[in-house]
């Protein structure tokens, strides 16, 4: 498993992230990766990620698909991106990207809350 950035313009980059899927399969995918959020790896599952989140701060929507859940204020202010992640032992865990800029709106402020409550979980 890698990450390999390349740079389409100055203002985006695109990270691609190899990861295997649920049989073991190795694969590619491509993503923008935003300037205001950061990433970490998690070893919990996608659903128990969420719960902490949820259980940590009160009045969070959020939107399932497939591959990705987002996480957003009753405003709509994006605060976090959970995403499945293979761990090196074949089992399933999470990439969590946080918010981290700008510093003074209340989204940022409840991703570093978020963030605490995940930190014990960081692979």
């Amino acid at each position: 498993m890698g990450f390999h950035t390349k740079r389409s313009n100055a203002r985006e980059s695109v990270i691609t992230m190899d990861y295997r899927d649920t049989e073991g399969a190795l694969v590619r995918r491509e993503r923008s990766e935003r300037a205001e959020f950061s990433a970490a790896h998690l070893t919990t599952d996608r659903g128990a990620t969420a719960d902490v989140v949820h259980s940590t701060i009160a009045g969070l929507t959020e939107t399932t698909s497939e591959r990705v859940t987002k996480i957003r204020t009753v405003d709509g202010m994006l605060v976090a991106v959970l995403s499945d992640y293979a761990l090196p032992s074949g089992a399933l865990g999470t990439t969590v990207e946080y918010r981290i800029a700008p510093a003074s709106i209340p989204a940022t402020r409840k991703a570093r809350k978020i963030w605490r409550a995940l930190k014990p979980y960081e692979q």
